[in-house]
């Protein structure tokens, strides 16, 4: 590969590189691949449509385009029973297909009056994305989700009495690291109100907190317990 393409495939890669590098940080470039992820995928094709055509790589495009240019003596009549049968192939796939699929399904499905009825109708109506707080380690927590998966970045503590709902501190609790078998590797934190002085403590550190929580939840998602939330 000579110096000159070497170059236009150097400016073509670059500056994404660059815009990827300049907006995303580490500890986001998950969040960045989810939701760019198409437009990160249509500048690499024209990227390396572009490159491919540089270095000669889509010679055979033309090569086969030439190829159709060629005269095929065909009566119009045999074109048109072409046509026709072409359009019947692809009705008959689809159709066996489709029967196929919805037998599938059929067999699948229980015998009987209960398949009209689910077992727990609750727990098919209701929506784990309306499931936005609940009193989890003795404190209220309220969130959002993104991409139908908990935004840890969103996690929020309120205070669980009804008459203050004050935003929650994290505190380190110096006073339960005299125990270094339970808090060796790292300093317990304890959520306080700083308006009606309540607190609970936590048995992990800042860096495991909302990654507990967020676990926490989803156990929940995953075992139906939100739906009782979501009935009171």
């Amino acid at each position: 590969m000579d110096t000159p393409k070497l170059q236009i495939l150097y400016w073509l890669v670059a500056p994404v590189g660059l815009l990827i590098t300049a907006i995303v940080q580490r500890n986001h470039l998950k969040e960045f691949a989810q939701k760019w992820w198409k437009l990160l995928a249509f500048l690499f094709v024209i990227a390396g449509t572009i490159a491919a055509y540089c270095l000669g790589w889509l010679d055979w495009i033309g090569d086969l385009l030439h190829w159709f240019e060629h005269p095929v003596a065909l009566p119009v009549w045999g074109l048109c029973l072409l046509v026709v049968a072409c359009i019947l192939f692809i009705s008959v796939v689809w159709l066996v297909s489709h029967s196929l699929k919805r037998a599938n399904t059929l067999a699948a499905q229980p015998m009987g009056r209960e398949n009209h009825l689910p077992e727990h109708p609750r727990l098919v109506e209701a929506n784990p994305l309306d499931y936005k707080q609940d009193n989890i380690y003795g404190a209220l927590w309220t969130w959002s989700y993104i991409y139908q998966k908990i935004n840890e970045r969103s996690l929020v503590a309120f205070c669980p009495d009804k008459r203050c709902k004050n935003r929650l501190d994290v505190a380190d609790d110096y006073d339960r690291m005299s125990n270094p078998q339970l808090y060796y590797h790292t300093i317990p934190v304890k959520l306080v109100c700083s308006r009606c002085g309540f607190f609970t403590p936590l048995d992990f550190g800042r860096h495991d907190m909302l990654d507990r929580v967020a676990r926490e939840i989803e156990r929940r998602i995953n075992t139906g317990e939100y739906v009782e939330k979501l009935r009171d």
